[in-house]
């Protein structure tokens, strides 16, 4: 099963980390100061007495101990209670990629040729040049974590990372 972990905002959603259930949960233990922006909204809010501001900034701590299904980590979610924020897990269906898959070492989506060695620790992106018809050096990013243990790790092909991974290089181009 995939999931999304959703962030709402002021009325405005945005996926922040997708994948398995222990994916999500890593990702929440991995950043610990993803709250951090909360924080100062809280802190910074004149309008609230410094027993809101108490309450609200206890609201954030999340227990993520024995963790073992989406019911329960939306439990843990659901505890933080903003009127302006929240946390929600979701199933999320695979979406279709966009980009393919080459060999080894090579991804390839719209313009871009993206080349990964597990031995480097960033991606290497070349962009097609029209008039060489030839991929050229365009940029350097880092290789994110979920992809190196991927690499290592992977005996099978794993379509939720893949798309990860491709959503992640959609993110970092801006495509």
């Amino acid at each position: 099963m995939t999931y999304k972990l959703i962030e709402t905002s002021h009325g405005d959603s945005k996926t922040i980390a997708t994948g398995a259930l222990a994916d999500i949960v890593k990702h929440l233990q991995d950043n610990p100061r993803i709250y951090e922006w909360v924080q100062d909204e809280i802190t910074g809010d004149p309008a609230m007495t410094d027993d809101q501001k108490a309450a609200d900034l206890e609201s954030l701590q999340i227990d993520l101990t024995d963790i073992d299904s989406a019911e329960a980590l939306q439990q843990e979610l659901d505890k933080v209670d903003l009127t302006w924020w929240s946390l929600t897990v979701a199933e999320k269906g695979l979406e279709k990629m966009i980009g393919k898959f080459e060999g080894e070492n090579s991804y390839f989506i719209g313009d871009y040729k993206v080349s990964n060695e597990i031995a480097d620790s960033e991606l290497w992106i070349y962009k097609l040049d029209e008039d060489t018809e030839d991929y050229e050096h365009y940029d350097t990013i880092e290789m994110p974590d979920f992809w190196v243990d991927y690499l290592y790790s992977g005996e099978t092909a794993d379509a939720a990372i893949e798309k990860r991974f491709e959503d992640y290089i959609r993110q970092e181009l801006s495509i």
